[in-house]
């Protein structure tokens, strides 16, 4: 491995074609119509990209145990912690990230440890511009107890991510990077087309509009209440979506911004077991961004 290790990581965190990004519902509305799809990067993908960055034989996951919960039966439940391995050529080491994540509903332990590599994934870089992304309200179908997206529901999806990966790409105001070569001959060959066929046409015809970017949607605090557990204090929420939506999301984090009529954006809800009660299950605030304080 000879680059950089700024190199490396800004390869490790170029965004994913929506192929390598999959998406799954993270809560659903009270009727049960409609629910918020969160975006993932597959363990695959996350493989793939680590060998084509540091080189198959320069990176290793090593998993481990990190604490036990119980299901209803009182059976213990594994919780998995994954380490990501970078060989440093100059340092002669390996440098390690480490995150971890509870096991999952369906396919527990596969479950588990696939979600805590994808976590310390993150770690690195990978994956880690998807924390911004909206999440979307999409309709949802069942099977059995289990909420999956509408498959109507994911060209869209899919366009979604593209666009947000299209504004990610554009340069910031004011700014002067230098154009690669490749770049250059690009523009070069679009003059070209332009002057042969006219301003404002390309080679095959009218000049595409650029895409145009929705904007994050933006959900909206309807009541937020203290609660005390035996963990700690926690703030409840009723969060209003922009389509009348309304779930509940617990938050463990103190911020005084967290009130009725406080508008949020880039929303992350991940469901996690209770801390008093490993056998329920709750809509946790993992983060968010304050678009207006009430």
């Amino acid at each position: 491995m000879k680059k950089s290790w700024e190199q490396i990581h800004q390869e490790l965190s170029a965004p994913f074609s929506h192929e390598d990004v999959e998406w799954k519902i993270q809560t659903v509305s009270k009727d049960k119509s409609r629910g918020l799809a969160v975006a993932y990067v597959t363990a695959r993908a996350i493989q793939n990209r680590l060998d084509a960055v540091v080189g198959a034989q320069n990176w290793k996951p090593v998993f481990r145990q990190w604490h036990t919960v119980t299901d209803r039966d009182g059976n213990p439940i594994p919780s998995q912690l994954c380490t990501i391995q970078i060989f440093d050529d100059e340092r002669h080491e390996w440098m390690e990230k480490t995150d971890g994540a509870e096991n999952t509903d369906y396919e527990p332990v596969k479950g588990g440890l696939s979600d805590a590599m994808k976590r310390a994934a993150s770690q690195w870089g990978i994956g880690r511009y998807l924390y911004k992304l909206g999440t979307p309200w999409v309709d949802v179908e069942f099977f059995g107890k289990t909420a999956v997206i509408a498959k109507k529901e994911m060209p869209g999806l899919n366009q979604f991510h593209d666009d947000f990966v299209a504004k990610l790409k554009e340069p910031m105001p004011g700014s002067r990077s230098k154009p690669s070569q490749q770049e250059r001959q690009r523009s070069e060959t679009s003059s070209q087309c332009n002057a042969a066929s006219g301003n404002g046409t390309t080679a095959n015809g009218p000049a595409k509009p650029k895409i145009s970017i929705a904007d994050t949607p933006r959900y909206t605090i309807r009541k937020a209440v203290p609660h005390r557990f035996k963990s700690g204090v926690m703030t409840i929420m009723d969060i209003e979506c922009e389509n009348g939506d309304v779930f509940t999301v617990f938050c463990d984090k103190p911020d005084e911004a967290l009130r009725a009529g406080t508008v949020l954006t880039n929303l992350r809800v991940i469901q996690r077991p209770g801390k008093d009660d490993p056998n329920r299950r709750f809509n946790t605030l993992e983060s968010y961004r304050v678009a207006s304080a009430a």
